[in-house]
């Protein structure tokens, strides 16, 4: 959950992850086994390489990610989760730019409720009881940005259009590219606005499933 504030508006966004009932949670590896995880065009392969654990990517026959895992004590855990879209290709963008294909029109001193959806990315984390650290992250959509402001001063947002409803669970998303977004939205101002986008502060947002 987050919220922002540009203007007179005030926003409060939510993104919500579908139950664990797909690819999305922990991998435990011991020594001498071996797990593989596909996901879209990409493969994940977990096991041992000589005196080490190994996590290795490959999308289709291409490795596009490697690396190498020192556990002492004979397991390893991996986890596969949502995150933001922030981080591939690179890192470029700390925000995404949400244009909604219809604008809202908010009456004075209002607010409402909608729902719309927004891009994530798969990280994939070492684990442990008390830390995790990145090792992997990949998309399996094609990225998009835009600036947002004039070329001098804007920022680099990555970019999504989506459709709005005020219809909680109408939202479709597409697996493992999409999450579905609650967006509180409050006008208070004593004028009509339209809203048409908004650009959400993604940076150091945890995406958490349900």
């Amino acid at each position: 959950i987050f919220s922002w504030r540009w203007k007179n508006i005030k926003a409060i966004a939510a993104v919500v992850i579908p139950a664990l009932e797909g690819l999305f949670g922990k991998y435990n590896v011991r020594i001498g086994e071996e797990r593989t995880v596909t996901i879209g065009n990409n493969k994940l392969v977990i096991g041992m390489a000589y005196d080490a654990f190994s996590y290795r990517r490959y999308e289709g026959d291409k490795l596009q990610a490697e690396s190498m895992i020192l556990a002492g004590l004979g397991e390893v855990t991996i986890g596969i989760f949502p995150c933001p879209p922030l981080l591939t290709p690179s890192q470029v963008a700390k925000s995404v730019y949400l244009k909604f294909r219809s604008p809202v029109i908010l009456e004075q001193r209002s607010e409402t409720v909608l729902y719309s959806k927004i891009p994530i990315e798969i990280g994939v984390y070492r684990q442990s009881e008390d830390e995790e650290i990145l090792l992997d992250a990949f998309s399996l959509a094609k990225q998009k940005y835009a600036l947002y402001g004039p070329p001098e001063t804007g920022i680099v947002c990555r970019f999504s259009e989506a459709e709005l409803t005020t219809k909680e669970g109408a939202v479709e998303v597409k697996r493992y590219e999409e999450a579905a977004m609650r967006i509180h939205i409050r006008n208070i101002t004593d004028n009509v606005v339209k809203v048409g986008r908004v650009i959400i502060p993604m940076q150091d947002v945890v995406l958490d499933h349900l």
